[in-house]
């Protein structure tokens, strides 16, 4: 949908930029206007089928994406790659055919490096004005759901949104980041992690729960629940048994879920980098986490979450970060009947992982379970 006329102004504008800088350059008109019309539409083509292929718009970052996009391409049939090619070819030719046959009137040399000047010039300004505001970007509507990416690029134009996010996912390394430390801290884990696995071959299984909604609300000199019915009885009996228990503190509040399942995945703190885009916007390609650990130490790796799968783009990130397998509201749950408040209820996301593990431990009688199908005997979960 289209939410105010200035969009059309902010998605035309580079356009005409690149077109007047092609003439300056080149001294035809027709020649430039078809480069510079092949080039956005191949853009717009490229985001259209990616976000109905993977509910994902194209943003700057699948840039990094070359390779896997070469490796996808042999799996296509001939045929198509055939009809790709002669497309291309097509295309190729009628560019060609434009830069010879529509010339122009030569123009001055000095007017040209004029025209290609105050294109650049104003591209440049435009983009530091105009594009690399985010709070300009922000005020447009996002028409229906705004966590879905490709709402946005509906509502508010490829484009210009492109632009914008080629500003935003500009990330800063933090004051003091040295690569090398890190890369020795992962080499003293990885030994670590071998000493462990030579004393310890007995593998527990790991359900790790993040209830976005909990918190010790018992607090000295705020809440006390003496004389009333305490809300986490069990949590402290769990805890008063455990072998391990404490406080942790996550670095956002009332938003934010990914970034907070970004940082107990990976161990990377979000609150160091300047930059407000969700984290699973940069994860375009396979990414360590502890998915991907566990899964090199002999397990299998579920992540259930009850909201929808293209929800924060989980649907391709819980892959890119090592999850074999993913449940989400469109894989079981039932929103008419386990709905709380808009949401499938806690209830339910419990029972749903005890079911799945208990299916887990017995694979041998469920062998249409997909994910299970390839191991006889249980590994851990």
């Amino acid at each position: 949908c289209v939410t105010s006329p200035t969009l059309l102004l902010l998605n035309i504008l580079p356009i005409v930029f690149v077109t007047a800088a092609l003439y300056a350059f080149t001294n035809r008109s027709v020649f430039s206007v078809s480069l510079s019309a092949v080039f956005f539409l191949f853009m717009a083509a490229v985001n259209h089928f990616k976000t109905v292929l993977r509910q994902d718009p194209f943003i700057p970052a699948d840039f990094s994406l070359v390779r896997e996009l070469a490796a996808t391409l042999r799996h296509f049939q001939a045929a198509y790659m055939v009809f790709a090619a002669f497309v291309l070819l097509i295309v190729i030719a009628a560019l060609i055919l434009a830069f010879v046959v529509f010339r122009e009137k030569k123009r001055s040399y000095k007017l040209r490096a004029a025209v290609l000047l105050a294109s650049v010039v104003l591209a440049w300004g435009s983009y530091h004005w105009l594009y690399c505001d985010e709070g300009r970007y922000a005020s447009y509507e996002t028409c229906y759901y705004a966590y879905f990416k490709a709402n946005e690029y509906n509502s508010k134009g490829f484009v210009y949104s492109f632009l914008v996010d080629f500003h935003k996912m500009q990330v800063e390394p933090p004051k003091g980041y040295d690569a090398g430390v890190y890369r020795a801290k992962e080499s003293g884990t990885n030994q670590d992690a071998a000493a462990m696995r030579q004393e310890a071959p007995a593998k527990p299984h790991i359900i790790m729960i993040m209830g976005e909604a909990f918190a010790n609300l018992e607090h000295p000199g705020r809440i006390s629940f003496d004389g009333y019915t305490d809300p986490l009885a069990n949590f402290k009996a769990l805890s008063a048994n455990a072998v391990y228990s404490g406080s942790i503190v996550v670095s956002k509040f009332g938003g934010g879920t990914a970034s907070t399942e970004f940082e107990a995945l990976t161990g990377i703190p979000t609150n160091e980098v300047d930059n407000d885009v969700s984290p699973y916007q940069y994860i375009r390609g396979n990414k360590d986490s502890l998915a991907r650990f566990f899964h090199r130490e002999g397990y299998d790796s579920v992540a259930i979450h009850p909201g929808y799968s293209w929800f924060y783009n989980r649907s391709n990130v819980y892959r890119y970060l090592g999850f074999e397998k993913t449940v989400f509201v469109e894989d079981g749950f039932d929103p008419a009947s386990e709905n709380k408040s808009g949401y499938i209820s806690e209830v339910a996301t419990m029972d749903r992982i005890i079911a799945d593990f208990a299916a887990h431990l017995e694979m041998r009688t469920i062998p249409s379970v997909p994910f299970f199908r390839h191991h006889p005997e249980p590994r851990p979960l």
